[in-house]
This record gives structure tokens, C-alpha cells and sequence, in this order.
């Protein structure tokens, strides 16, 4: 009895060793992959029983099925604010500019740090893209892997054109002139062979984009100057007449045309005499314009030293900004007949704090002009006074005028006596004959 026992144990454990694998089911590629007399499955890649043969060495079948996903519609992307304005509080920063007040926007601060229009949130322009996948499953597992795909955004206006070399990465763009770097295809400001993208995730309060892009200048009616190698814009007494020190506060823009800036006017005729534009780099990128005026075409006075707009603190006149620059400076004196005004990229390059020095200390540039001996220009505006003698030699027939300095002016009587009784007044030491 004792042998018949542990024979019927043997038996049993043999029949459970045998079964174990069919159990597990083990997973295969080929019938080499499966233990004892189970084959593979080539649908399934497990090991089976096959005793009728119809299961095994069958190749798989061939599942085709679509995968379609959809991007979805009108979800905004981030996308970083323009520099150059946070913290400047000068009220020159456009919609879309970084800012930490509304001190430093032309409108208001939004939430996350944007200028922009008050209570809007400006979002990021997208698509809604639908791809359609077709993928075949075998016996070989395929991975595919979906990359979401950078929306379009809209560029910062408010330089394109002006060809200022000002325009930030992601400003709108023609040319680039226009930009700090290069202007990159699709029309915005970037690093040279770069391609700018917005940054695609989880949309935010902070997201703020112009949904519109133009290459007309943005700005407070009045108060925007716009300098560029083809438009001059400087302040000016509302009025014909007005005092340029007592007009700092009201002071409005003036352009070479009216549609050149947002409420700006049109400089009256005769009154740029010339205007010479300037780029350059100091701390930063800058341009710039220095020229002479003839006071009497707005009824200025030629005893009026002038006086200094900026933007420097709440602004000279308030609000009044160079569109596309956080700084700028702008002198017009009267009794030297010059003006001057400088946009910059850094403060440094604009200085604010001392406008008694002129605009030749402060703007240096070319303040002279060509002119015919007997010019109108050079002649008394009433009696020849005796002490001012404005004939010339005969053998000049053209001369090279250039405006006194500041100090030049202040320091003699005779020549600030002369200033006054013409525009540009000759033989006072201020003119030198043409050579040909």
C-alpha cells in the first residue's frame, strides 16, 4: 500500500508539470518560443494547444483602421511679451509690450505682465489642423509618436517700415531695416536663419498676442513722433506763436505729412530749412535728425532760446512717445534757427538732464546750409542796422551757413542782434564761402 501511494503521487505531479504550460500561456513569436507540444499563435503570440491544426502556422490577419485626431479649435498658445518697456514708466509701451505698471504702457497693464487694452485679453491667433493617420497592424508593433505643431501668431506692429533698425524679435517687418537683427520670412523681427515659432501648451492668463498685424504707426494722437530715414516728426507749440519752454506740457507732433503719425500735423511750409538724418550705435541703436528752421513760417520768435521734449519721468510733453524706441530727446531753438531730436534704444544715448547745453552738445549732427549770397534768407528783415553789415563779397556767390551754439548765442550781443533781424544772417562769423 505504501508503494501504491507514492506511485499515485508521481502520476500526479508528472500531469501537472505537463499542464503548467499551457497554463501560462506564454508569450511567442515563433512555435521555437513554446514549451512541450503547444505551438504559436501568430494572431494572439501565445502559446496554445493546436491538436486539430487550425490554429497554428496561420499567418495573421491584416487590420487596417484610421486614427483620426483633431486639434483643438481656438485654444490661445503663450507667447512671450515684447521687451524694451517693463519698467520704464514712460507710457510708451504698445499692446503686447512687457510691462510690471501701467505706467509703462500707452493704455494699461493686463494681468501676466502686458500692455494692452484695459480689461482685454489678447490672445494668440490658431488653427484648427485635423490629421489623418492610416496605420496596418502586423505581427510587428509600430510606434507612432503625434508632435503638436506651433500655431500662428500675429507680429508686434508698430514697425514695419519704418526702417529704424528698431523693430524687436517677433515685430512685423518688411525689410530688415526695419528690425534689431534681420527680418525673417513671414515678416517678423528675429536672430538671422531663425524661423520664429509661438510656444505651444496649457494656455494662461498671462497669454497675450496682437491678433493683427500693420505696418501703420500706433500711438497716442499727438503725442507719437515717428523718425525713420524717410519721415521726420518733432514737438511743436499747439499754436503758431507759442513760447517752446511754456509749450513743454502741451506740446503736439508735427510731421513732414499729417498721415505720418497719429494726430499729428503737417509742418508748415518754409519752415524746415534742412534736415539731415543720422543711425548709429552708442550704448544702444539710435537715430536721429539735426537740421535748421526758419522760425517766422510758425510765427516763433528769433530772441527764443527753446526748450527740451522728452520722455524722461511722466514725459515733456505727458504720454508723448518715439514709436519704436523706449527714449527720446528733441530740442527746438528759435535763436540758434536749429532743431534736433534723437530716439534711442538705451537712455544713455538720449540725455535729459541738460537741455541748457543745446542741441549741438547734446545731438551732435550737421546744422549748416548752403546758400546764395543774396538769398532772402540772409537779408535784414527791415533797415540794414549799422552795426550789423550783411553785404558780402562779390566774388561769393554761395556760402556755407552753420548755426551758433547755444553758448556762442548767449555770450554776443552782436550776434544774437543780427539772429534777429535775419534768418540766417551773414557776415557775423557764422558763414565761410563755397569753393568750386
Amino acid at each position: 500500500m505504501k508503494f501504491t501511494g507514492l506511485a499515485v503521487i508521481a502520476c500526479i505531479l508528472a500531469a501537472t508539470a505537463n499542464a503548467l504550460p499551457h497554463a501560462k500561456r506564454a508569450t511567442c513569436k515563433t512555435d521555437d518560443d513554446c514549451a512541450g507540444t503547444t505551438c504559436c499563435n501568430l494572431n494572439t503570440l501565445t502559446c496554445v494547444d493546436d491538436p486539430n491544426n487550425t490554429i497554428c502556422d496561420i499567418p495573421p490577419t491584416k487590420l487596417t483602421f484610421e486614427l483620426i485626431r483633431t486639434a483643438p479649435t481656438g485654444t490661445p498658445t503663450s507667447c512671450a511679451c515684447t521687451p524694451g518697456y517693463s519698467g520704464l514708466k514712460n507710457g510708451g509701451g504698445p499692446t503686447g509690450a512687457c510691462c510690471t505698471s501701467s505706467d509703462d504702457c500707452q493704455d494699461t497693464c493686463n494681468p501676466g505682465g502686458q500692455c494692452g487694452v484695459s480689461g482685454a485679453t489678447p490672445t494668440c491667433k490658431t488653427t484648427s489642423t485635423t490629421k489623418t493617420t492610416t496605420t496596418t497592424k502586423t505581427s510587428t508593433t509600430t510606434k507612432t509618436t503625434t508632435t503638436a505643431s506651433p500655431t500662428s501668431c500675429a507680429c508686434t506692429p508698430g514697425y514695419s517700415g519704418l526702417k529704424n533698425g528698431g523693430g524687436p524679435t517677433g515685430a512685423c517687418c518688411t525689410s530688415s531695416d526695419d528690425c534689431q537683427d534681420t527680418c525673417n520670412p513671414g515678416g517678423q523681427c528675429g536672430v538671422s536663419g531663425a524661423t520664429p515659432t509661438c510656444k505651444t501648451g496649457t494656455p494662461t492668463s498671462t497669454t497675450k498676442t496682437s491678433t493683427s498685424a500693420t505696418s501703420t504707426p500706433t500711438g497716442t494722437a499727438g503725442k507719437t513722433v515717428i523718425v525713420n530715414a524717410n519721415t521726420l516728426c518733432f514737438f511743436l507749440p499747439p499754436s503758431p506763436g507759442g513760447d517752446i519752454a511754456d509749450s513743454e506740457k502741451n506740446a503736439i507732433a508735427f510731421c513732414n505729412s499729417a498721415s505720418d503719425a497719429p494726430g499729428a500735423k503737417a509742418f508748415p511750409s518754409g519752415f524746415i530749412q534742412t534736415s539731415v538724418y543720422r543711425s548709429g550705435t552708442g550704448s544702444g541703436k539710435y537715430v536721429q535728425y539735426t537740421g535748421l528752421i526758419n522760425p517766422s513760417k510758425y510765427g516763433l520768435s528769433s530772441s527764443d532760446e527753446g526748450g527740451q521734449y522728452d520722455n524722461h519721468g511722466a514725459g515733456s510733453p505727458p504720454g508723448s512717445i518715439c514709436s519704436g524706441y523706449p527714449y527720446y530727446v528733441n530740442l527746438v531753438e528759435p535763436a540758434e534757427k536749429d532743431y534736433c531730436i534723437r530716439c534711442c534704444m538705451n537712455s544713455a544715448d538720449c540725455p535729459t538732464g541738460r537741455s541748457t547745453a543745446g542741441c549741438q552738445s547734446i545731438i551732435p549732427g550737421d546744422y549748416s546750409i548752403v546758400l546764395s549770397t543774396n538769398s532772402p534768407l540772409t537779408q535784414n528783415n527791415s533797415a540794414v542796422v549799422s552795426d550789423v553789415k550783411l553785404a558780402v563779397a562779390a566774388t561769393a556767390k554761395q556760402v556755407i551757413w552753420t548755426a551758433p551754439t547755444r553758448h556762442e548765442v548767449a555770450s554776443n550781443a552782436t550776434l544774437r542782434h543780427a539772429l534777429e533781424k535775419a534768418v540766417f544772417p551773414l557776415n557775423v562769423g557764422l558763414d565761410k564761402p563755397v569753393h568750386n
